[in-house]
């Protein structure tokens, strides 16, 4: 199951996912097109929504990447739960096209997968301070990161050229709060690091055409 969670995830993520013909039944893939699908095609294929909202952009971490404008907006953002057996999807659009996809995970997924499933490096981000301004700067940044310990609850962040991943984990392995991040080229190479533990309990994958 987590297998298959996976490989719908990454499919999203990477803009694998093509539109089928008309003539086609639809799968559940083409409920999430970014920048494609409306909140009546999402219906059609997922089936009612427990909710049907009007809000503004719930942002995972990321918010000040998004532009001005987007922020401003009202988005529609329709809730389905179950979903897949897995937990709660909540899509939400801009101008009638998805343009964020949030996963509530309820089952186990563990944060060391995510980059090899993915194929995207993961920067870990402990804090808001440690964001860069904006997604271009992310880009260019280094992601060769070392982590000495690992918070109760932190973020993985990745990018490709069409969309921003963010995972928020929950590691209730952490005892020490005093946390340290060092880059790779460091000149103090003698610091202890830890693997990437934690279990993630929420997903976002965001549109790049909302970002600044």
């Amino acid at each position: 199951m987590r297998l298959l969670f996976f490989t719908f995830i990454f499919s999203l993520l990477c803009g694998l996912v093509a539109a089928q013909e008309t003539n086609v039944r639809k799968s559940k893939n083409d409920a999430f097109l970014l920048g494609k699908t409306s909140p009546e095609q999402a219906a059609a294929i997922l089936g009612k929504p427990q909710s049907d909202k009007t809000e503004r952009l719930d942002v995972l971490l990321v918010r000040d990447w998004v532009g001005k404008n987007f922020k401003e907006k009202e988005a529609r953002v329709l809730l389905f739960y179950p979903f897949e057996d897995l937990g709660k999807v909540k899509l939400s659009f801009l101008n009638e096209k998805l343009v964020a996809i949030n996963f509530i995970v309820e089952k186990d997924i563990y944060a060391a997968e995510l980059s090899d499933v993915y194929r995207i490096q993961f920067v870990p981000v402990f804090n808001d301070f440690s964001m860069k301004p904006s997604v271009g700067e992310f880009d260019k940044q280094t992601k060769d990161v070392l982590v000495a310990d690992f918070p109760r609850v932190y973020h993985l962040v990745g990018t490709n050229k069409s969309s921003v991943l963010t995972a928020r984990i929950f590691n209730g392995k952490a005892a020490n709060p005093n946390v340290t991040r060092e880059l790779k080229m460091s000149p103090q190479p003698k610091i202890k690091t830890n693997p990437i533990s934690g279990k993630v309990t929420d997903i976002q994958i965001l549109s790049r055409t909302i970002l600044k």
